[in-house]
């Protein structure tokens, strides 16, 4: 059983357990199928990359005032605070907005 599903999987089902008990977990995927879900199959490598409407207003924003605040976008905008906060996260997490500088003094 073990050997089949190697040949086929191409990795071994795990095997671990104590005295008064075994488990055997079979991996359902091949190695070279398991990959990251978010990650899109045939993405270019430089493809450019899609704003929001929403998410363009906020860089604009603080790109004319680089000490600006979450509050001060927000009313701009007529966004609630919140959805500023996420669209900015979200910029951060995609490389596109980055930190420059300390907590303290930084922008």
């Amino acid at each position: 059983m073990f050997g089949g599903w190697k040949s086929y999987y191409e990795v071994e089902p795990e095997v671990s357990g104590e005295v008064d008990y075994y488990k055997i977990v079979f991996p359902l995927k091949r190695e070279n199928e398991i990959r990251d879900s978010n990650a899109p199959v045939n993405a270019p490598v430089n493809a450019p990359v899609k704003l929001t409407i929403s998410e363009e207003e906020i860089l604009e924003l603080i790109e004319n005032d680089i000490n600006i605040t979450y509050d001060t976008i927000a009313e701009s905008l007529g966004i609630n605070r919140t959805t500023i906060m996420r669209n900015i996260k979200k910029l951060k997490d995609r490389g596109i907005l980055t930190r420059i500088g300390s907590d303290k003094t930084g922008h």
